[in-house]
């Protein structure tokens, strides 16, 4: 724009930021009468009455702007410049990754903290004296070694949403058949369920091979049955089905728990997003399970839906592409 705040250029990109209809006269036009914003407008009028670079973050409709202005200046010509050229970046995305980073940071903080000043409270007590009474001293010892754990559980899912956020594709992709795969993951979850007589059904379907990394797919299914205990009714099951279909492997849990409310289940993935904290933690695990589970779908290509009723169950089914 010239010293008259008339419009010298503007490209199609700002037009489409600024929702400029393509058919309006803009250039030779005031700007003010297009651009109703008054913190652009006067960072413009700023940069070239103080006759020096300006930048400021703006805020459209959601949309986050980084609104850099400087005056023009003449390489011949008594005046200080002749007008003022405005850059606009959408950072939109990059505001909005800097939160969840910050978020991120925020509850990893928080969720360490609990065990370690748990942990170091009861070393206090029992360098205090009830490490004399065996009776005190044990049972102290077993809640810093269930802490403990948390605090290992913890870790290792941190490195292991990071090990994957990281990667483009997957590695060690082999063959393997997923009614056995199935099988290998409840032999590993049968003592936990138990504990609170769940019945774990494998309904796959035979001869249902899928190629990838058997250990990503693994986690991703104990995962998911190990939130079907947890959230559970006594004598409850958990059923885990799997088929083909139109070029997909298709992969359901379902279990008969406490539900989900329908409010609740956009947020369900985010990492440490707990529906009732209280409860969530009164039941262990990481608060990453469903996160984990979200972007080993997401490094497959596939796509996850929740289907869910308050006091019936819950279903997750995920559909991922074949790979030959």
């Amino acid at each position: 724009m010239d010293n008259n705040n008339k419009v010298i250029l503007i490209n199609p990109a700002a037009s489409g930021v600024f929702n400029l209809d393509a058919d309006a006269k803009v250039v030779g036009d005031d700007i003010k009468h297009h651009i109703r914003n008054n913190q652009i407008n006067l960072l413009l009028r700023e940069a070239i009455e103080k006759n020096k670079p300006l930048e400021s973050e703006v805020i459209i409709d959601d949309r986050v702007l980084l609104v850099s202005t400087s005056p023009i200046r003449p390489k011949n010509s008594d005046l200080d410049n002749s007008g003022g050229i405005v850059f606009i970046q959408d950072i939109t995305k990059v505001r909005k990754l800097e939160q969840l980073r910050t978020e991120f940071v925020s509850n990893v903080t928080h969720e360490l903290k609990t065990p370690i000043t748990s942990i170091r409270g009861f070393i206090e007590t029992l360098k205090n004296g009830s490490i004399n009474n065996p009776v005190v001293a044990t049972r102290f010892l077993e809640i810093i070694d269930i802490e403990a754990e948390r605090l290992h559980e913890l870790i290792n899912d941190i490195l292991l949403l990071s090990e994957i956020e990281t990667k483009m594709k997957d590695t060690n992709l082999e063959s393997f058949d997923l009614k056995i795969m199935v099988d290998d993951v409840f032999k590993v979850m049968e003592n936990i369920a138990k504990e609170k007589s769940i019945s774990l059904i494998n309904e796959v379907k035979d001869e249902i091979f899928m190629k990838a990394n058997i250990n990503r797919m693994k986690q991703l299914v104990m995962n998911l049955v190990d939130n079907g205990i947890k959230y559970n009714r006594q004598n409850g099951t958990v059923l885990v089905d799997g088929h083909r279909e139109e070029g997909k492997v298709v992969i359901s849990v379902k279990d008969t728990g406490i539900g989900i409310p329908q409010a609740h289940i956009p947020r369900i993935f985010e990492r440490f997003y707990r529906v009732d904290r209280g409860r969530s933690r009164g039941m262990g695990g990481t608060g990453l399970g469903l996160s984990i589970v979200k972007h080993i779908v997401n490094l497959y290509n596939g796509d996850i839906k929740v289907n869910s009723i308050v006091g019936e169950g819950t279903e997750f089914i995920i559909k991922i592409p074949h790979q030959e």
